[in-house]
């Protein structure tokens, strides 16, 4: 479960990185946790419910 989330993580850091352009990589990442919380936690539900399928 662990080892699945750290992945989900590396995942979103990646796509924050996406959105922000590098030159504005100085961006809190927690600005983007904030409004992707809701998306956060659906996402861990869904990992949770595969993992234990």
């Amino acid at each position: 479960m662990l080892q699945t989330f750290k992945y989900n993580l590396l995942i979103l850091i990646f796509f924050t990185q996406s959105i922000y352009p590098t030159r504005r990589s100085n961006v809190p990442i927690y600005s983007f946790f904030y409004h992707f919380r809701p998306f956060i936690r659906k996402l861990r539900m869904t990992t949770h419910i595969i993992n234990h399928a």
